[in-house]
C-alpha cells in the first residue's frame, strides 16, 4: 500500500485518513472544516500562465493539423487548415487548455509526491458530449473530470493498476429545449439556403442581445442567405 492516496475529484473514494489523502486541488475538499492537505494551485504566478498558453497554443497548431489531415480522409474531403479553424477551432482550444491543465496538475503532483494509489472511473460510465454546448455543460461537473483525470492517469502510468469505481450518479444525456430545437431547424434551412453561394460567412455562437434571434434572421434575410450560423 501506498503512503499517499489521492483525491482528484469528490467523486474519488477518501481513505478516511486525513494522513493519507492528499487533495490534488482545493475543489476536492467537501466542507470548510476539511482539514486535508491540498497541492497548491499550479497557475499561481503569471510567468507560469505565459509558459502554460504558450504551450497550448503550439499543441493547438499540432492537434489541429493532425485533425485536418484525418478528417479530411474520412470524409473525403480537401479542405485547408483554415477551413477547421473556423469549424472545430473554438471547441479544440477549450478541449486543449482543459486537458492540459488536468495533465500538468496530475504530473506535477507525482513529481512532488511520488507514487501514490487512487481511485479511477470505471471505463463503462466514460461519457462523449454530444456537442461543444453539452461540452460546456459537463465540464464544470465533478463527474467529467473525474473521468478526464482517469484518463490522465491511464496516460501517465500505462503500467499501474488502480482501483476502478462506478459513478452513483451517471451524466445526463444532453436534451436540447425545444425553443432551442425549432431555431435549430430554422438556422438548418438558412444554413443549406447559403450552400448556393460561393463565399459565405460563418457566425459561431452570435450573441444579438434581447430578440437576438430576430435579429440575427432579420441580418441572415439580409445578406441574401449568406450566413452560415454554428451554435454548437
Amino acid at each position: 500500500m501506498k503512503d499517499i492516496f489521492l483525491i482528484s475529484t469528490q467523486l474519488t473514494k477518501s481513505q478516511k485518513d486525513i494522513k493519507r489523502d492528499r487533495l490534488l486541488g482545493e475543489w476536492c475538499r467537501e466542507h470548510s472544516d476539511d482539514n486535508r492537505e491540498a497541492f497548491p494551485y499550479i497557475w499561481n504566478s503569471p510567468d507560469k500562465i505565459i509558459r502554460g498558453i504558450e504551450h497550448i497554443e503550439d499543441y493547438y497548431e499540432e492537434f489541429l493539423h493532425i485533425l485536418t489531415e484525418e478528417l479530411n480522409k474520412i470524409h473525403n474531403l480537401n479542405k485547408d487548415k483554415q477551413f477547421y479553424r473556423i469549424t472545430l477551432g473554438n471547441w479544440l482550444i477549450h478541449y486543449i487548455n482543459t486537458s492540459f491543465d488536468r495533465f500538468i496538475t496530475m504530473r506535477l503532483f507525482y513529481r512532488k509526491n511520488g507514487d501514490f494509489d487512487t481511485n479511477i472511473l470505471e471505463r463503462e460510465d466514460f461519457y462523449t458530449p454530444l456537442n461543444f454546448l453539452d461540452y460546456s455543460r459537463v465540464i464544470q461537473s465533478d463527474e467529467y473530470n473525474f473521468q478526464i483525470y482517469t484518463q490522465v492517469i491511464e496516460e501517465l502510468f500505462p503500467k499501474r493498476e488502480f482501483k476502478r469505481v462506478a459513478l452513483k450518479s451517471k451524466i445526463g444525456k444532453y436534451i436540447q429545449p425545444a425553443q432551442s430545437q425549432i431555431k435549430n431547424l430554422v438556422f438548418k434551412i438558412t444554413n443549406f439556403l447559403s450552400s448556393f453561394h460561393k463565399n459565405r460567412i460563418l457566425i459561431t455562437k452570435p450573441y444579438f442581445g434581447e430578440n437576438g434571434y430576430l435579429k440575427l434572421l432579420k441580418l441572415i434575410v439580409m445578406s441574401r442567405f449568406k450566413i452560415v450560423v454554428d451554435e454548437r
